[in-house]
């Protein structure tokens, strides 16, 4: 976004649409998301890559499952090789980031108790289990994509916390890796 020419009515969307307190709030959000999105992406061309991985969910839950997994692990190396931000703004997008996840824990606490069922059955089987059949009963599509997103704020965080809150080393990235990309993995994703 071409943040210099952000106007109120910029700001006010946005802090509507992700629950934002102020202006500085959105815009860690956004310093976030330039530097997690692009590392989700990879992580879905490399699922491309891999070849022969298939995933038969029609929302494709599986590989969402294995991208966002891996995804604050590889933020967390990505900001740790960024040598044009200061050290401090690493801590600062990794906590913001936490913050999504957290938020998205109580989004499903507050807005989705009832959905929150399939989301634990989806992360705990590592993506087998889809969500999606139970996320689309009886909300509209703007819902669903809330419910998507917020599934892959809440298993990247957990994901990373499952370390003890000690930062990701190169050796769990690449453990992450190893298992998402194993070789053997052939036809559908699992």
């Amino acid at each position: 976004p071409d943040i210099p020419r952000f106007t109120d009515q910029h700001f006010d969307l946005l802090a509507q649409g992700w629950s934002h307190s102020g202006r500085g709030q959105t815009l860690l959000h956004l310093y976030m998301e330039a530097f997690l999105v692009p590392c989700h992406e990879v992580l879905h061309i490399v699922q491309h890559l891999h070849g022969g991985m298939r995933d038969p969910d029609p929302q494709s839950f599986a590989m969402e499952h294995d991208a966002s997994r891996l995804n604050y692990a590889l933020l967390w190396r990505v900001l740790l090789r960024d040598t044009t931000v200061p050290e401090w703004f690493r801590s600062t997008v990794m906590l913001e980031a936490m913050n999504r996840a957290i938020h998205a824990q109580q989004a499903f606490r507050s807005t989705f108790p009832e959905k929150y069922p399939a989301y634990r059955k989806w992360a705990d089987s590592f993506g087998l289990d889809s969500p999606a059949a139970v996320y689309a009963e009886g909300v509209d599509d703007r819902a669903k994509l809330r419910l998507e997103n917020l599934s892959k704020y809440l298993v990247a965080g957990e994901a990373l916390m499952c370390r003890g809150g000690r930062d990701p080393s190169p050796e769990h990235l690449a453990d992450l890796l190893k298992t998402a990309f194993h070789p053997s993995r052939q036809g559908d994703v699992y």
